[in-house]
């Protein structure tokens, strides 16, 4: 099974933040400059990849988020909320909702770039949530928490 192709390109964006956040305190224009150039292109691609994964589409919707202006603080909490239920692979239809609606807002509403950018972020988290989960058949059968022989000793359960 492949990795989401959002995952690595969500994990460089994190640590580019966060160095560009040290590059900031230190006052490292040349540094800083390279770093928002980087920040940039990453954007771009993340703007460009489709998450196959609701773990994938979670973390759009993450930086999403971040990216929020701080004059909506609600609406990041709530993102985040959201984030946090479909990276555990819980998909509510009720967050999918509040999701397509909150991308037309920032779409509609807003007249920053960076809201643009989200709203593109959120429909694309939209899609890879919404994707069919293939599970296989042997998962099936188990209830949760529960694996290989239950008449087996635990240290000979897989």
């Amino acid at each position: 099974m492949q990795i989401d192709p959002v995952l690595p390109i969500a994990s460089e964006i994190r640590a580019t933040g966060e160095a560009l956040s040290i590059a900031l305190d230190r006052n490292l224009p040349d540094v800083t400059l390279k770093l928002f150039a980087k920040m940039r292109s990453l954007l771009e691609e993340l703007l460009e990849t489709e998450p196959t994964t609701a773990h994938g589409a979670s973390e759009l919707v993450r930086v999403t988020a971040d990216r929020l202006h701080t004059s909506h603080p609600f609406y990041a909490d709530q993102l985040r909320i959201v984030a946090g239920r479909l990276g555990s692979g819980s998909r509510l239809l009720s967050d999918l909702i509040w999701l397509r609606k909150m991308a037309d807002a920032l779409t509609n509403g807003f007249s920053e770039r960076d809201d643009i950018l989200g709203a593109s972020l959120i429909r694309s988290a939209i899609k890879g949530a919404a994707r069919p989960v293939v599970i296989h058949p042997v998962a099936l059968a188990f209830p949760r928490g529960q694996s290989g022989n239950a008449n087996a000793s635990p240290s000979q359960r897989c």
